[in-house]
């Protein structure tokens, strides 16, 4: 859809609408599956993310930020977006220490055995 000597930007949307991804005719080699939004000459073409949107493509969420609707990109507004879900609890370094001191006990509790059963067998021979 670009004409000779003019940059085509592009963009990729998920089955819901939601920008996946944006990209200019310069750094894509094959744009089956995108869709083109404009077109001309200069950075604003060229580096496409950092002209045409105003934040990264998703939240700190993980949640997408832009939609497509009528050729042009919207963002989506926070009360439209899918609710925050709490990330799964992490071990602090505490609950890994703890657990590196149980493994270090048993190990020992383990040697202490494998010793104990390799002497009675050595008496018995």
């Amino acid at each position: 859809m670009t004409e000779k000597n003019t940059i085509g930007v592009y963009i990729m949307t998920d089955a819901d609408g939601n920008v996946t991804n944006i990209n200019s005719s310069v750094f894509l080699a094959d744009t089956e599956g995108w869709t083109w939004i404009d077109e001309g000459n200069g950075d604003k073409y060229a580096h496409a993310q950092s002209h045409y949107l105003s934040k990264p493509l998703i939240d700190e969420y993980g949640r997408y930020n832009f939609t497509l609707k009528n050729k042009k990109i919207k963002e989506i507004k926070e009360k439209d977006k899918p609710a925050i879900t709490e990330p799964p609890k992490t071990e602090t370094s505490a609950d890994l220490a703890a657990r590196i001191t149980a493994i270090e006990n048993d190990m020992q509790s383990f040697k202490a055995t494998v010793l104990s059963e390799l002497q009675k067998l050595a008496d018995s021979i």
